[in-house]
């Protein structure tokens, strides 16, 4: 009896040696980040180039992006349009005459949760490609983003305006 616990714990040592990975412990559980600014940003851009790519439209044409209205993400979502479209080996042209014209716009959606203190925003890319005036391309992206980084995707506000009183 004891030779075979001996020849049990003996096969049991081989089998553990025989494993190339160490054991790992697990990890605790967490909740996810609803998003990652840049990299959503990139994701957006590279969204739009690979439909542009996919129906054709990265080299017969220069395309021309036109980011209505401005703000930080869609500065930001179409330069990286731009730079994914030359490594596609396409050309961007600096207006739109004769181009593919590309117009990224967004739109953000502010909604609350069953309870009141979730709240969440999303904002909505909208691409649409025109070429000779026809819409040939239409891509809407969502992206969910915090609360606090809403300021990002919204243009900026106009500056006040103030009522000046000249007497003479």
């Amino acid at each position: 009896m004891r030779l075979r616990g001996l020849s049990h714990l003996a096969a049991f040592a081989c089998t553990l040696a025989g494993c190339h990975q160490p054991m790992v412990e697990p990890k605790l559980p967490s909740f996810q980040s609803t998003e990652n600014t840049v990299r959503d940003w990139k994701n957006a851009a590279h969204e739009v180039a690979s439909e542009l790519a996919s129906q054709g439209f990265v080299a017969p044409r220069p395309i021309f992006i036109a980011v209505q209205p401005d703000s930080m993400f869609l500065r930001q979502a179409g330069e990286e349009l731009q730079a994914d479209i030359l490594r596609r080996h396409g050309t961007i042209a600096s207006s739109p005459y004769n181009a593919t014209v590309v117009s990224l716009g967004v739109d953000v959606v502010h909604w609350s949760g069953r309870d009141l203190h979730t709240s969440n925003s999303e904002a909505i890319l909208r691409a649409t490609a025109k070429v000779d005036g026809n819409v040939v391309m239409k891509l809407v992206e969502p992206v969910y983003v915090r609360d606090r980084d809403e300021a990002l995707y919204l243009s900026p506000p106009p500056l006040p305006t103030r009522l000046l009183r000249y007497d003479q």
